[in-house]
């Protein structure tokens, strides 16, 4: 079985051939405190307190219509699904829409047109029925008036009938609820109409009563999750993660919205996710806060690794925790993550005392589906790949990676036209990359699926180059090379990013065996060329440290690098890879625990001068933003 690796990182020191070149001292208690409030508690607030009644006015404003949507068995309409992105596989959406053309067949006789979302352009002006939610704003809009992640809606807006429902189950109940309930009970013989009037949204209970936010109870469905306009990918995944929380805790749908977006929302009413520009904290890299200002609550953390331990206390304690605090109460909980990134063994993401900093990345897996609306019909839907690489580029910058070798990054990761290559990021944030000459196997074409990045402000690529193995290969092993001078003292080492031979048995053994001898003569040649200079090897070698492969390595002068490390992780890459929640449209992994080392097969070896490099922290990063890019 395909084994995943997270993260594996190495802090490393190179001496002789490499010369050297304000965050909170305490961590948060473990039991948050509330901060006591500036002013007495009866003070009356800065805003306007709202009402329940009022919680519509935190709503689309929609008009009411009447829609004929079958006159004498003849229709306008067309059933549109949410189609399922690039993959061939039918979406959950597309399946209920063909229940529903059914039912029309069924209940009049008449016989609509049914098309996935993206067959068409969007146009307020056509006629459809909207099934799950598509890449129509009015979609997203009924939505809004859903109750909650159980709830369906089933609404008219403008020239759309709409069934949409939070997750595909509740899609499901809402489609069965219109056939059965609405479709067959008002159909008008050989014709059917639809009002605002007969508008459905269910009723669902959920395991927390309260709808308030502070003890002056402001409605949660008076809020609206508010971030940063051109922000980190990972504080949208952040802002949908608290979405999902509240709507499937409480039953209150909240927009996600910009900061720059004031129309539709109640401005003194925010969940603000980020660095906003209504944000009063400030937060170090390794800090996170829970805050209000008057009404309006912060969630803030200053790194992806802050932002993920901000969010998984969020869903655990977010709604209680605003519950329970007084009103403009300042900071109602902050802490620093060092001491519980410790515990989770990923000590690499808090602490750096080395000179380079590099990390090797298995990113086996992709997945294709798009994710429409899981933000806000005014925010990009990124697919569930390119999701991936967002996440990455941020977890590589955040981390403070100077070189990173990547395997398994194949052309299905790559697809331009899918907006999945991670190389334009990764370059504003400072980071060119060795990828070589396009290799063309007939079947998929390809610069290299071993790709190298590295920082440029700290690193000169002196020469690079690809080898793509002629034996147990395929369209993503390669060997992929660079030779690195450190800009602080000119001072040399190579790199190579491998992937080696997936096959068992004495045939997948050969083929590793005839793949040692390629990658040994390339850290030769760049040894010999380089003035001895000190060579890594990284990657996905499919081999465990007892192996005959690993041990052709160590016969050529390779040594294990997780041997040579000061502060090294016993553990290994073999825990299942993420998984894609449906419902929260997001990769999502809570790995802690992994095996030994002594079933590790991805690996990191070293050639060279024994007193040439120090390796300080050899870390596989377990914590969960890192585990659900694996």
């Amino acid at each position: 079985m395909k084994k995943f690796l997270a993260l594996m990182l190495a802090l490393l020191m190179l001496a002789g051939v490499m010369v050297s070149c304000g965050a909170p001292s305490t961590p948060g208690d473990t039991t948050p405190d509330v901060t006591t409030p500036d002013t007495p508690i009866d003070t009356p607030p800065t805003v306007t307190p709202i009402e329940p009644a009022d919680i519509a006015a935190n709503q689309p404003k929609i008009e009411k219509t009447t829609l004929n949507v079958v006159e004498n068995k003849k229709t306008e309409f067309t059933i549109i699904y949410a189609s399922s992105g690039l993959s061939e596989a039918p979406s959950k959406s597309q399946q209920l829409a063909a229940t529903v053309f059914q039912g029309f067949i069924k209940e009049i006789g008449a016989v609509p047109t049914m098309s996935k979302d993206t067959d068409s352009a969007a146009s307020s002006d056509k006629y459809e029925i909207l099934v799950g939610t598509t890449n129509r704003k009015e979609s997203d809009m009924a939505l809004r008036f859903a109750n909650g992640s159980r709830g369906f809606v089933i609404k008219a807006i403008g020239k759309k009938l709409v069934i949409n429902a939070y997750t595909d189950a509740v899609l499901e109940e809402a489609v069965t609820y219109f056939t059965t309930e609405i479709l067959a009970k008002k159909k008008n013989g050989t014709s059917f109409t639809f009002s605002s009037e007969d508008d459905y949204s269910s009723a669902a209970t959920y395991p927390r009563k309260s709808y308030t936010v502070t003890t002056t109870k402001y409605p949660y469905q008076t809020y609206t999750i508010v971030v940063p306009e051109n922000c980190d990918f990972y504080v949208l995944r952040a802002a949908r993660r608290v979405q999902y929380a509240i709507a499937s805790t409480i039953g209150a749908l909240l927009p996600i919205v910009y900061d720059s977006e004031t129309e539709g929302h109640l401005a003194d009413f925010e969940i603000l996710v980020g660095q906003t520009k209504r944000t009063t904290t400030t937060v170090s890299s390794k800090e996170y806060v829970l805050a209000m200002k008057d009404a309006r609550v912060e969630l803030n953390a200053g790194s992806v690794f802050a932002m993920e331990y901000a969010v998984e206390y969020a869903e655990k304690d977010l709604i209680y925790r605003l519950r329970d605090a007084e009103y403009d109460c300042g900071e109602i909980y902050r802490k620093d993550i060092t001491k519980d990134a410790q515990n989770d063994n990923s000590v690499a993401i808090t602490e750096r005392n080395g000179e380079i900093r590099m990390v090797v990345h298995n990113v086996w897996g992709w997945n294709e589906d798009r994710c429409p609306g899981i933000w806000n019909y005014s925010l990009n839907p990124y697919n569930s790949a390119s999701q991936r690489n967002l996440l990455m580029a941020n977890i590589y910058r955040d981390l403070g990676a100077d070189i990173i070798l990547l395997q398994e990054y194949t052309n299905r990761l790559m697809r331009v036209e899918a907006n999945h290559d991670i190389s334009p990021l990764m370059e504003s944030y400072g980071y060119a990359q060795v990828k070589g000459p396009l290799f063309d196997d007939g079947s998929s074409k390809i610069y290299t699926a071993t790709p190298i990045f590295y920082k440029t402000d700290k690193l000169e690529l002196l020469e690079s180059g690809v080898t793509k193995f002629s034996v147990g290969g395929g369209h993503d092993k390669f060997a992929t090379w660079g030779v690195f001078k450190q800009k602080s003292d000119g001072k040399v080492f190579g790199a190579i990013s491998v992937h080696m031979a997936y096959q068992g048995g004495t045939e997948g053994e050969n083929y590793r065996l005839a793949q040692v001898p390629v990658v040994n003569s390339i850290a030769d040649l760049i040894r010999v060329k380089h003035n001895n200079c000190p060579v890594m090897v990284g990657g996905d070698m499919n081999c465990t440290s007892t192996s005959n492969p690993f041990k052709l390595y160590l016969s050529k002068g390779f040594v294990d690098v997780q041997g040579l490390a000061a502060r090294k992780d016993g553990g290994n890459s073999h825990f299942s890879g993420p998984h894609w929640d449906k419902d929260k449209n997001i990769f999502t992994n809570d790995v802690r625990d992994i095996a030994t080392y002594a079933g590790a097969i991805d690996h990191l070896i070293y050639k060279g001068d024994s007193n040439a490099v120090t390796f300080n922290v050899y870390d596989y990063l377990t914590e969960s933003a890192a585990a659900s890019i694996a």
